[in-house]
Protein backbone atom coordinates (compact mmCIF):
# COMPACT_ATOMS: atom_id res chain seq x y z
CA UNK A 1 0.00 0.00 0.00
CA UNK A 2 1.37 3.35 -0.63
CA UNK A 3 0.81 6.69 0.55
CA UNK A 4 1.52 10.05 -1.91
CA UNK A 5 0.97 13.23 -1.67
CA UNK A 6 2.10 13.72 -5.47
CA UNK A 7 1.67 10.64 -6.89
CA UNK A 8 -0.66 9.94 -9.80
CA UNK A 9 -3.36 7.63 -10.00
CA UNK A 10 -1.06 4.67 -11.52
CA UNK A 11 1.88 3.02 -9.86
CA UNK A 12 5.31 4.02 -10.92
CA UNK A 13 3.83 7.42 -12.04
CA UNK A 14 5.11 10.23 -10.10
CA UNK A 15 4.84 13.81 -11.64
CA UNK A 16 7.97 15.16 -13.08
CA UNK A 17 9.09 11.20 -14.35
CA UNK A 18 8.26 9.60 -17.52
CA UNK A 19 7.91 6.20 -17.36
CA UNK A 20 9.99 4.50 -20.36
CA UNK A 21 6.96 2.19 -21.38
CA UNK A 22 3.54 1.91 -20.25
CA UNK A 23 0.32 1.05 -22.27
CA UNK A 24 -1.61 3.70 -19.97
CA UNK A 25 -1.06 6.43 -18.03
CA UNK A 26 -2.51 9.85 -16.50
CA UNK A 27 -1.34 13.23 -16.89
CA UNK A 28 -2.27 15.43 -13.44
CA UNK A 29 -5.67 16.60 -12.76
CA UNK A 30 -7.21 19.43 -14.24
CA UNK A 31 -8.23 22.06 -11.59
CA UNK A 32 -11.59 20.94 -11.98
CA UNK A 33 -10.41 17.49 -10.80
CA UNK A 34 -10.86 15.17 -13.84
CA UNK A 35 -8.67 12.89 -14.59
CA UNK A 36 -7.11 13.01 -18.19
CA UNK A 37 -6.40 9.24 -19.96
CA UNK A 38 -3.87 9.21 -22.38
CA UNK A 39 -1.94 6.87 -24.34
CA UNK A 40 1.76 7.03 -25.14
CA UNK A 41 4.26 5.25 -27.59
CA UNK A 42 3.61 2.29 -28.20
CA UNK A 43 6.92 -0.01 -27.55
CA UNK A 44 8.72 -0.52 -31.16
CA UNK A 45 9.63 -4.21 -32.42
CA UNK A 46 7.15 -5.69 -29.50
CA UNK A 47 5.00 -7.55 -31.79
CA UNK A 48 2.96 -8.91 -28.59
CA UNK A 49 2.03 -5.13 -27.83
CA UNK A 50 0.01 -4.95 -31.29
CA UNK A 51 -3.16 -7.10 -30.58
CA UNK A 52 -3.57 -5.49 -26.89
CA UNK A 53 -3.31 -1.92 -28.44
CA UNK A 54 -5.60 -2.84 -31.73
CA UNK A 55 -8.19 -3.42 -28.87
CA UNK A 56 -7.07 -0.50 -26.41
CA UNK A 57 -9.64 2.18 -25.86
CA UNK A 58 -8.41 5.36 -24.22
CA UNK A 59 -10.88 7.71 -22.20
CA UNK A 60 -9.91 11.31 -21.88
CA UNK A 61 -11.65 14.43 -20.23
CA UNK A 62 -11.07 17.61 -21.65
CA UNK A 63 -12.26 20.97 -20.67
CA UNK A 64 -16.04 20.46 -20.67
CA UNK A 65 -16.44 17.82 -22.75
CA UNK A 66 -15.58 13.77 -22.72
CA UNK A 67 -13.94 12.45 -25.70
CA UNK A 68 -13.43 8.95 -26.51
CA UNK A 69 -10.29 8.06 -28.59
CA UNK A 70 -9.78 4.57 -29.57
CA UNK A 71 -6.90 2.96 -31.26
CA UNK A 72 -6.19 1.61 -34.03
CA UNK A 73 -3.14 -0.33 -35.55
CA UNK A 74 -1.64 -1.59 -38.77
CA UNK A 75 -0.48 -5.73 -39.15
CA UNK A 76 2.04 -7.20 -36.44
CA UNK A 77 5.39 -7.55 -37.40
CA UNK A 78 6.66 -10.91 -38.57
CA UNK A 79 8.67 -12.66 -35.98
CA UNK A 80 12.29 -11.53 -35.58
CA UNK A 81 10.85 -8.08 -37.78
CA UNK A 82 11.37 -4.87 -36.10
CA UNK A 83 7.64 -3.58 -35.87
CA UNK A 84 6.94 -0.31 -37.53
CA UNK A 85 3.06 -0.68 -38.53
CA UNK A 86 1.34 2.43 -38.07
CA UNK A 87 -1.03 3.54 -35.13
CA UNK A 88 -3.39 5.82 -34.31
CA UNK A 89 -6.52 7.66 -33.04
CA UNK A 90 -10.04 6.66 -34.71
CA UNK A 91 -12.75 9.22 -35.00
CA UNK A 92 -13.58 11.19 -31.59
CA UNK A 93 -16.65 10.50 -29.72
CA UNK A 94 -17.68 13.65 -27.77
CA UNK A 95 -20.45 13.16 -25.11
CA UNK A 96 -21.22 17.16 -23.26
CA UNK A 97 -20.08 17.17 -19.32
CA UNK A 98 -19.87 20.26 -17.09
CA UNK A 99 -16.83 21.49 -15.60
CA UNK A 100 -18.30 19.78 -12.16
CA UNK A 101 -16.83 16.09 -13.97
CA UNK A 102 -14.68 14.03 -12.15
CA UNK A 103 -13.49 11.13 -11.06
CA UNK A 104 -13.39 8.90 -14.56
CA UNK A 105 -13.33 5.50 -13.86
CA UNK A 106 -13.49 2.80 -17.51
CA UNK A 107 -14.87 -0.72 -16.38
CA UNK A 108 -17.74 -2.98 -17.98
CA UNK A 109 -20.50 -2.13 -16.01
CA UNK A 110 -23.24 -4.10 -17.67
CA UNK A 111 -21.20 -7.69 -18.39
CA UNK A 112 -20.94 -7.37 -22.05
CA UNK A 113 -17.25 -7.56 -22.15
CA UNK A 114 -16.94 -3.79 -23.47
CA UNK A 115 -15.59 -1.06 -21.49
CA UNK A 116 -17.89 1.49 -19.98
CA UNK A 117 -17.53 5.04 -18.09
CA UNK A 118 -18.13 6.12 -14.88
CA UNK A 119 -17.49 9.20 -13.65
CA UNK A 120 -19.16 11.51 -11.68
CA UNK A 121 -21.31 14.87 -12.22
CA UNK A 122 -21.50 17.22 -9.81
CA UNK A 123 -23.34 19.77 -10.97
CA UNK A 124 -26.46 17.68 -10.82
CA UNK A 125 -24.75 15.74 -7.68
CA UNK A 126 -25.53 12.51 -9.68
CA UNK A 127 -23.27 9.60 -11.25
CA UNK A 128 -23.19 9.19 -15.14
CA UNK A 129 -22.62 5.90 -16.53
CA UNK A 130 -22.08 5.71 -20.29
CA UNK A 131 -22.56 2.18 -21.79
CA UNK A 132 -20.98 0.84 -25.10
CA UNK A 133 -24.11 -0.11 -27.63
CA UNK A 134 -21.40 -1.76 -29.99
CA UNK A 135 -23.50 -4.39 -32.00
CA UNK A 136 -26.64 -3.78 -29.81
CA UNK A 137 -30.22 -1.87 -31.17
CA UNK A 138 -29.64 1.66 -31.13
CA UNK A 139 -30.49 3.50 -27.94
CA UNK A 140 -33.54 5.59 -27.82
CA UNK A 141 -32.64 9.58 -27.89
CA UNK A 142 -32.05 11.06 -24.06
CA UNK A 143 -33.27 13.90 -22.66
CA UNK A 144 -30.08 16.14 -25.07
CA UNK A 145 -28.14 16.80 -21.78
CA UNK A 146 -26.24 13.52 -20.86
CA UNK A 147 -29.85 12.45 -19.08
CA UNK A 148 -30.86 8.17 -19.62
CA UNK A 149 -30.92 7.00 -23.19
CA UNK A 150 -28.71 8.39 -26.12
CA UNK A 151 -29.23 12.26 -26.97
CA UNK A 152 -30.47 13.10 -30.03
CA UNK A 153 -28.48 15.57 -32.56
CA UNK A 154 -29.64 18.89 -32.36
CA UNK A 155 -29.99 20.42 -36.15
CA UNK A 156 -30.16 23.74 -34.98
CA UNK A 157 -27.38 23.57 -33.29
CA UNK A 158 -24.72 26.32 -34.05
CA UNK A 159 -21.29 25.03 -35.55
CA UNK A 160 -18.93 24.88 -32.55
CA UNK A 161 -21.77 23.71 -30.20
CA UNK A 162 -21.04 20.34 -28.45
CA UNK A 163 -23.12 17.87 -29.05
CA UNK A 164 -23.75 13.92 -27.96
CA UNK A 165 -22.47 10.97 -30.18
CA UNK A 166 -25.01 7.73 -29.82
CA UNK A 167 -22.69 4.94 -29.45
CA UNK A 168 -23.13 5.29 -25.64
CA UNK A 169 -26.06 4.64 -23.27
CA UNK A 170 -26.14 7.47 -20.61
CA UNK A 171 -27.34 6.25 -17.54
CA UNK A 172 -27.87 8.56 -14.33
CA UNK A 173 -27.59 7.72 -10.93
CA UNK A 174 -28.56 10.57 -8.55
CA UNK A 175 -26.08 10.91 -5.36
CA UNK A 176 -27.62 13.64 -3.33
CA UNK A 177 -24.04 14.82 -2.31
CA UNK A 178 -20.97 16.13 -4.40
CA UNK A 179 -18.76 13.41 -4.99
CA UNK A 180 -15.24 13.82 -4.34
CA UNK A 181 -13.72 10.07 -5.12
CA UNK A 182 -15.23 7.05 -7.33
CA UNK A 183 -13.75 3.63 -7.97
CA UNK A 184 -15.96 0.64 -9.32
CA UNK A 185 -15.84 -3.12 -8.36
CA UNK A 186 -17.80 -6.41 -7.30
CA UNK A 187 -18.06 -5.47 -3.70
CA UNK A 188 -21.11 -7.80 -2.58
CA UNK A 189 -19.93 -11.23 -4.53
CA UNK A 190 -22.51 -11.39 -7.37
CA UNK A 191 -20.21 -10.72 -10.29
CA UNK A 192 -21.57 -7.29 -11.18
CA UNK A 193 -19.52 -4.03 -10.65
CA UNK A 194 -20.77 -2.02 -8.03
CA UNK A 195 -19.66 1.85 -7.08
CA UNK A 196 -18.25 3.46 -4.25
CA UNK A 197 -17.74 6.84 -4.04
CA UNK A 198 -17.15 9.33 -0.89
CA UNK A 199 -18.76 12.50 -0.57
CA UNK A 200 -19.61 15.51 0.88
CA UNK A 201 -21.46 15.93 3.15
CA UNK A 202 -18.91 13.80 4.35
CA UNK A 203 -20.07 10.03 3.97
CA UNK A 204 -18.53 6.97 2.37
CA UNK A 205 -21.65 5.31 0.06
CA UNK A 206 -21.87 1.98 -2.11
CA UNK A 207 -23.90 1.72 -4.62
CA UNK A 208 -25.31 -2.06 -6.11
CA UNK A 209 -25.72 -2.87 -9.09
CA UNK A 210 -28.48 -5.30 -8.09
CA UNK A 211 -31.81 -4.77 -9.19
CA UNK A 212 -31.48 -1.13 -10.94
CA UNK A 213 -28.97 1.05 -10.03
CA UNK A 214 -29.32 2.68 -6.89
CA UNK A 215 -31.99 0.78 -5.13
CA UNK A 216 -29.70 -1.04 -3.02
CA UNK A 217 -26.83 1.20 -0.94
CA UNK A 218 -24.69 0.57 2.04
CA UNK A 219 -23.38 3.99 4.14
CA UNK A 220 -20.54 4.28 6.44
CA UNK A 221 -20.83 7.08 8.58
CA UNK A 222 -17.02 8.40 7.73
CA UNK A 223 -16.55 11.99 8.01
CA UNK A 224 -12.91 12.43 8.32
CA UNK A 225 -12.26 10.96 4.95
CA UNK A 226 -9.64 12.76 2.47
CA UNK A 227 -11.30 14.91 -0.40
CA UNK A 228 -9.59 13.79 -3.26
CA UNK A 229 -9.90 12.05 -6.23
CA UNK A 230 -7.32 9.39 -5.39
CA UNK A 231 -8.49 9.04 -1.70
CA UNK A 232 -11.01 5.43 -2.58
CA UNK A 233 -9.56 2.40 -3.82
CA UNK A 234 -11.97 -1.13 -4.49
CA UNK A 235 -9.16 -3.41 -4.14
CA UNK A 236 -8.46 -7.15 -2.90
CA UNK A 237 -6.54 -6.20 0.25
CA UNK A 238 -6.03 -9.69 1.87
CA UNK A 239 -6.18 -11.69 -1.31
CA UNK A 240 -9.05 -14.00 -0.64
CA UNK A 241 -10.58 -13.38 -3.98
CA UNK A 242 -13.23 -10.47 -2.91
CA UNK A 243 -12.85 -6.98 -3.24
CA UNK A 244 -12.60 -4.60 -0.56
CA UNK A 245 -12.58 -0.88 0.03
CA UNK A 246 -9.40 1.36 1.19
CA UNK A 247 -10.64 4.98 1.79
CA UNK A 248 -7.47 7.65 2.99
CA UNK A 249 -8.54 9.37 6.11
CA UNK A 250 -6.93 12.14 7.90
CA UNK A 251 -3.81 10.58 9.24
CA UNK A 252 -5.65 7.09 8.98
CA UNK A 253 -6.62 4.67 6.30
CA UNK A 254 -9.74 2.92 6.57
CA UNK A 255 -10.13 -1.02 5.07
CA UNK A 256 -13.57 -2.48 5.05
CA UNK A 257 -13.49 -6.12 4.19
CA UNK A 258 -16.25 -8.05 1.94
CA UNK A 259 -16.60 -11.33 3.82
CA UNK A 260 -17.66 -14.87 2.33
CA UNK A 261 -21.23 -14.00 2.35
CA UNK A 262 -21.04 -10.89 0.00
CA UNK A 263 -21.36 -8.63 3.08
CA UNK A 264 -18.78 -5.54 3.69
CA UNK A 265 -18.22 -5.93 7.31
CA UNK A 266 -17.27 -2.55 9.85
CA UNK A 267 -14.44 -0.27 9.16
CA UNK A 268 -11.10 -0.94 10.03
CA UNK A 269 -8.43 1.62 10.98
CA UNK A 270 -5.12 1.96 10.18
CA UNK A 271 -2.87 4.70 11.72
CA UNK A 272 -0.60 6.36 8.93
CA UNK A 273 2.75 7.75 9.25
CA UNK A 274 2.29 10.57 6.38
CA UNK A 275 -0.48 12.68 7.95
CA UNK A 276 -0.97 15.19 4.33
CA UNK A 277 -1.48 12.19 1.99
CA UNK A 278 -3.97 13.17 -0.71
CA UNK A 279 -3.81 9.67 -2.44
CA UNK A 280 -3.77 6.30 -1.85
CA UNK A 281 -2.45 2.73 -3.70
CA UNK A 282 -3.24 -0.53 -3.11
Amino acid sequence: MTLSRDALQFPGRVRGQTPERSTLTTEHETQHGVEQFMPRERPAGDPACSATWQRRGFWRAVGVSLVALATTTGAAAAPGEKSIAPWGFENLEIYRASDSAACVRPADLDGDGRLDLAFAYNSDTSIRLLLQTTGKQPVVAGDGDGGNGAAAKDENAELNDIQFDRRFETVKIYTEKEVRALDVGDLDGDRKPDLAFYGDPPELVVIYQSGEWGSKQVKFPITDGTPSTGALRVRDVDADGRLDIVLLGKGKTYIIRQNASGALGSPEILYNAYADATSIEV
